[in-house]
C-alpha cells in the first residue's frame, strides 16, 4: 500500500493526465467499450459481464468490471447498445455510463461497413479520507472528496468480412479537467485513438487462428499496442496468447458452458521491468440469443473473425 499511495502522490501534486486504467486487454474483451461501431456485429441479443484485477498482492490494487449488452434491430441497418465501465484504483473511482448507436451503411455475406457514436457520462472521484497525508497544505488536500461528472462522446467505425475485420476509433473526443474550486487543475482526461485489424488463418477443418492487433495512442504518452492470437477448435472452444511489449503476456481461454452461455479467462503476466508487480487476472461471462440459429458452434455466425465472445 505504501508503494501505490506514494505513486498517488507523486502524480497528484504534479497534476494527473489520464484517460483510463484499463489495459488493452480488457478492451480486447469487450470492443464495444472503445468502439461503439461494433454494437451490431452480431446477431440478436448479447450480453456480457467481465471483472478484472491487477497487481494482485497490493492493497488496494485496481480492479474493474465491465458490462455490455447490444441488439441489432430486424432490419439490420441499426443497432443499439449499452456500456458501462467501473474501474477502481485505490483512492481513484471512475464510472462510465453510456449508450451506444451503430448504423450498418453495408450489410452483405462478403463485407460490413458500421458507423457508431457513443454517448454517456463520466463520473470520476478522488477519496482522501483513508490516506495518511504527508503535507495537507497542499491545495489538492483541501477537501476529503473530489469528484466531478463530465460528458463523453465518441465515435468509431468498423469494416469486416469473411476472414478479416479493421476499425479505427475514439470512446471519448472531448478532452475534460478537473478543477477546484478556483480553477486549478487537478485532473486532465485526453482523447484515445484505437485501431485494430484482424484475419482468420484457416488451418484444417478443425483449427482455426485468429490474429489481432489493437493499437492506442493518446497524446503525451507512449504508443501501445496488444497482439492476439487465438486458436479456436471446432467454433467452440477457444485458447489466445497475449503480448503488449514491455507491459505484459497473457493467456486467455473461451469455454462454452450452454448452448448460450460463454465463459472466459485470463492470466496476465507483467514484464521484468515491473516485476515487483504481481499477475492480473479476468474472469468473464456472455449470454447471447441467436437469431434463427441454436448454439455458440453454428458455422456462419462464429466463423467470422471479429467475434470476441
Amino acid at each position: 500500500m505504501k508503494i501505490i499511495l506514494k505513486i498517488i502522490f507523486i502524480l497528484l501534486i504534479t497534476k494527473l493526465s489520464s484517460q483510463s486504467g484499463l489495459q488493452l486487454t480488457e478492451y480486447y474483451l469487450s470492443p464495444i467499450q472503445h468502439n461503439p461501431a461494433y454494437v451490431g456485429v452480431t446477431d440478436g441479443y448479447y450480453l456480457k459481464g467481465n471483472y478484472s484485477t491487477q497487481w494482485q498482492g497490493f492493497e488496494e490494487s485496481p480492479n474493474t468490471q465491465l458490462f455490455e449488452g447490444h441488439y441489432k434491430f430486424n432490419n439490420k441497418n441499426f443497432a443499439a447498445g449499452l456500456s458501462i465501465l467501473n474501474d477502481e484504483f485505490g483512492i481513484f473511482k471512475n464510472l462510465n455510463l453510456e449508450a451506444n448507436f451503430a448504423v450498418h451503411l453495408i450489410a452483405s455475406a462478403d463485407l460490413g461497413l458500421s458507423f457508431g457514436v457513443k454517448v454517456g457520462v463520466n463520473s470520476f472521484s478522488l477519496n482522501f479520507s483513508n490516506t495518511n497525508i504527508y503535507d495537507p497544505s497542499e491545495y489538492i488536500f483541501n477537501k476529503n472528496l473530489i469528484s466531478s461528472s463530465k460528458p463523453t462522446f465518441g465515435s468509431g467505425f468498423y469494416l469486416y468480412s469473411k476472414n478479416w475485420f479493421a476499425g479505427i476509433s475514439s470512446p471519448n473526443l472531448l478532452s475534460n479537467s478537473i478543477d477546484d474550486e478556483i480553477d486549478r487543475v487537478i485532473l486532465v482526461r485526453k482523447s484515445q485513438i484505437f485501431s485494430t485489424f484482424g484475419y482468420n488463418f484457416i488451418l484444417n477443418n478443425f483449427l482455426k487462428l485468429n490474429s489481432q492487433i489493437l493499437t492506442r495512442s493518446v497524446k503525451g504518452s507512449p504508443f501501445s499496442y496488444l497482439i492476439s492470437n487465438k486458436l479456436i477448435y471446432q467454433n467452440k472452444f477457444s485458447f489466445a496468447l497475449h503480448f503488449q511489449p514491455n507491459t505484459l503476456t497473457g493467456l486467455m481461454f473461451f469455454l462454452p458452458i450452454t448452448n448460450k452461455i460463454r465463459v472466459t479467462y485470463s492470466r496476465s503476466f507483467y514484464s521484468k521491468s515491473i516485476s515487483k508487480i504481481k499477475s492480473g487476472n479476468s474472469f468473464g461471462v456472455s449470454f447471447q440469443i441467436f437469431k434463427q440459429k441454436g448454439n455458440w458452434s453454428d458455422k456462419e455466425e462464429l466463423d467470422k473473425p471479429f467475434m470476441i465472445r
